[in-house]
């Protein structure tokens, strides 16, 4: 399965991006940066895009660029991030 989680640096998002998953499945972590410290568990790819989702264009472009290069997402996890 293919799992998107928006806001996947830290908090509840890099909750879900460590614990889901199995070996086999893909998971598409978006936030402004990488944490280096961050690990999926053992199988999973971790595929990142690092993006500012304050505006609603670049959401919709991160959206469609995850569609286009890995396909539909199985499942979507929207964990929406608090303003800064």
């Amino acid at each position: 399965m293919k799992t998107l989680v928006i806001g996947a640096s830290k908090g509840l998002g890099k909750a879900l991006i460590e614990g889901l998953g199995e070996a086999g499945d893909t998971l598409l972590g978006v936030s402004r940066s990488r944490p280096e410290n961050l690990m999926a568990r053992a199988g999973v790819d971790l595929r990142w895009i690092e993006a500012n989702l304050g505006e609603p264009a670049m959401a919709a472009q991160i959206i469609e660029q995850a569609v286009i290069e890995d396909g539909h997402p199985g499942h979507e996890v929207l964990h929406p991030g608090a303003p800064s």
